[in-house]
């Protein structure tokens, strides 16, 4: 109920002789060894390839004879060992030889003034969402390819390489200077080359490949990383309503909602956040439309987490609090910069926007409110599926109605 937050003390690593010959002192308590080589040590190491960090394991601490004394982890390749993480205590009077390179000692420092605090090495966060797949590619499930190399490695080292060490060499992949070249005739965008993946035996080592150039799909062996589209969540009306599109790609959909609502929450209780696990988005039809996840609570659901997609020309309803909708922002309609009312330049969207009626209201561009100030009026940004030249039964060619579109909701800059 009351899990202590303790300052560890100062410590060294040694690779020669034992802690009392260098002055120092020997770590005899499991919880502290642990906690020591935790901050220096298994920080930055995957000893068994597992994606988990080996600080964040339990690995084994058992009370030895005849090794080094104190405290010490295994290194990898070290005869007699096979199973990594491992480490060990040996009591003084059980203890037989010195701290080496393959079982290197924590040793408490006794004199002078502590060491500053050396901060340790982080990995930064990339300013933008991202999403992974390993079927099709970035532009098919509804996202962007990243053709930018630091984007690329920003991107990779905070979701992918940032708990491998494919090379072996005790350092977290995401540390090292990893080369991505510019390729041809591979899937399109930014992925890492997955360990084992023929043709390829240099490992940690990512590509990029232009869109003109790319062939083929993402895959596991190519994990394609997408850059999401920004995003609105709304709780009433619908995307188009708003002025902005409906997501309608499930890994799209996916990406967005583990960025911003399944990111933080562990809704079925399981200790493990949601955003980490396979959770269904099925298609469905006589909801809102659109990408939506489901809140815990809402009448004729019981599994969590569950969320949908539901085709526009089946939906049915507004999105809501136990609907919250995932709308794509970019490229949505704006409310036009020059509109306003014929005869009046001070009636712009804004005057719109206070009284529904206004939105009949026809501008000096002879278009109305409701199509150039969407967002004022809530109304869709779309082109009318059954409009008709007024007296006649043909559909009449879009490009007038374009050309006074573009002049109505050019946007300066």
């Amino acid at each position: 109920n009351f899990p202590c937050f303790c300052k560890l003390p100062e410590y060294e690593i040694i690779t020669e002789g034992t802690c009392v010959s260098h002055g120092m002192t020997d770590i005899l308590d499991v919880d502290l060894c642990r906690a020591v080589m935790d901050d220096g040590y298994y920080s930055t190491r995957d000893q068994d390839n597992d994606g988990i960090i080996d600080a964040y394991q339990d690995y084994p601490i058992p009370f030895v004879t005849g090794l080094p004394p104190g405290c010490w982890p295994v290194e990898p390749g070290t005869p007699g060992f096979t199973t990594f993480p491992f480490a060990c205590i040996t009591p003084l009077e059980d203890a037989d030889g010195d701290c080496s390179a393959n079982f290197p000692c924590f040793c408490l420092t006794d004199s002078g003034e502590p060491e500053p605090a050396v901060a340790a090495p982080t990995i930064p966060e990339p300013d933008f969402a991202y999403h992974v797949v390993t079927d099709g590619t970035c532009v098919s499930h509804g996202m962007t390819d990243i053709l930018d190399v630091d984007e690329c490695r920003l991107a990779m080292n905070h979701g992918y390489y940032n708990t491998r060490d494919q090379d072996d060499d005790g350092v977290i992949d995401a540390f090292q200077d990893y080369p991505i070249p510019v390729v041809d005739n591979l899937p399109p965008g930014c992925w890492p080359v997955e360990v084992g993946t023929p043709g390829f035996d240099t490992y940690p080592f990512a590509c990029i490949t232009p869109l003109e150039t790319a062939v083929g799909n993402c895959s596991t062996n190519f994990p394609c990383f997408c850059k999401l589209p920004e995003y609105e969540i709304i709780t009433e009306s619908t995307c188009a309503a708003m002025g902005y599109r409906d997501i309608l790609e499930v890994e799209a959909c996916r990406g967005v909602m583990n960025d911003g609502y399944y990111g933080s929450r562990d809704q079925d209780g399981n200790g493990v956040v949601d955003s980490e696990q396979d959770y269904p988005i099925p298609v469905v039809d006589g909801l809102p439309p659109g990408c939506w996840p489901v809140e815990p609570g809402t009448p004729g659901f019981d599994t969590f987490p569950f969320a949908c997609i539901t085709p526009l020309e089946t939906a049915d309803g507004d999105c809501s609090d136990n609907f919250p909708c995932f709308c794509n922002v970019e490229g949505a309609c704006m409310d036009s910069a020059t509109w306003y009312k014929n005869g009046d330049p001070s009636k712009d969207c804004a005057w719109a926007a206070l009284h529904p009626p206004r939105c009949d209201a026809k501008g000096w561009d002879r278009t109305l409110a409701s199509y150039s100030c969407p967002k004022a009026c809530g109304t869709a940004c779309l082109d009318s599926t059954s409009w008709v030249r007024n007296r006649r039964s043909t559909l009449l060619s879009l490009r007038r109605s374009t050309k006074m579109a573009i002049r109505a909701r050019t946007v300066p800059g």
